[in-house]
């Protein structure tokens, strides 16, 4: 074959690979914008899952940026999870400039759907996460989260009261709270319970239910329920005598 004939055959095999990239481009193209318009489930999903990444560092640094960009771009492809966790992060200012009003509002709108979001906003209320700490919008939220039946709602509301850090103390307060979470089936909400009871802290002292509550709970109770229900006994509880024999029962079950 002469050096022409060569030459022009490879300019005619290049100009068909050119030819071939330059539709996979297209195609690549109109797939991205196709996903863009209509996206589907899977590519929501598979954004929040990066968004995830980035923001927990599972495997890859952590780029709270990047986090806010996976989420806001599967909130856009339909995922309402995303776009609870961007607001979130709007609401601190993590990785993004914050903007606590709109964050707040986002998740404030999507809660009426979403009692556990109710929680969400209090936590983000209590302290300061989002702008200054406001406890009593903190306390509102999450009473419509506990109305909505959610006991994280109800041990929020049972733990503020208790422990009177950010309102002020109302122990008869905790222990109605505790006892809705009791109810919902709370094993730490029914030890608090028998420890109020026990002691006669925001309620009328009962020593026999207290001790009721504890010897049904025993049975089903998780490690750390059995260990905290040790802990009552074993004189690490203010008002609550000593019973070692009992404590190291209790140890010996978890």
């Amino acid at each position: 074959m002469s050096a022409n004939n060569l030459s022009r055959r490879l300019e005619g095999q290049l100009c068909s690979a050119l030819v071939g990239v330059a539709m996979a481009v297209c195609s690549l193209g109109s797939a991205v914008a196709q996903t863009r318009d209509n996206p589907a489930p899977d590519t929501a999903v598979a954004l929040l899952r990066l968004g995830d990444l980035y923001s927990q560092g599972s495997g890859v640094p952590v780029d709270l940026p990047r986090a806010y960009r996976y989420y806001t771009a599967a909130a856009a492809a339909g995922d309402p999870s995303a776009k609870i966790r961007a607001a979130e992060m709007l609401a601190q200012g993590d990785g993004i400039q914050q903007d606590a009003t709109r964050g707040l509002a986002v998740i404030s709108a999507a809660a009426a759907g979403a009692p556990t979001l109710y929680v969400t906003l209090g936590d983000l209320l209590v302290d300061g996460k989002a702008g200054p700490a406001d406890p009593n919008a903190a306390i509102r939220a999450y009473e419509a989260a506990s109305l909505a039946g959610n006991i994280d709602g109800d041990m929020r509301l049972a733990e503020l009261y208790l422990d009177g850090k950010s309102i002020p103390a109302d122990h008869a307060k905790a222990f109605m709270y505790f006892e809705k979470g009791m109810d919902g089936g709370s094993e730490s909400a029914a030890v608090q319970i028998a420890r109020m009871l026990i002691v006669g802290d925001g309620a009328q002292q009962d020593v026999a239910r207290g001790s009721q509550i504890l010897d049904r709970l025993r049975p089903k109770a998780s490690s750390r329920t059995l260990v905290a229900m040790g802990d009552l006994f074993a004189g690490k509880t203010v008002g609550v005598p000593p019973d070692l024999t009992r404590a190291v029962a209790y140890y010996q079950l978890a």
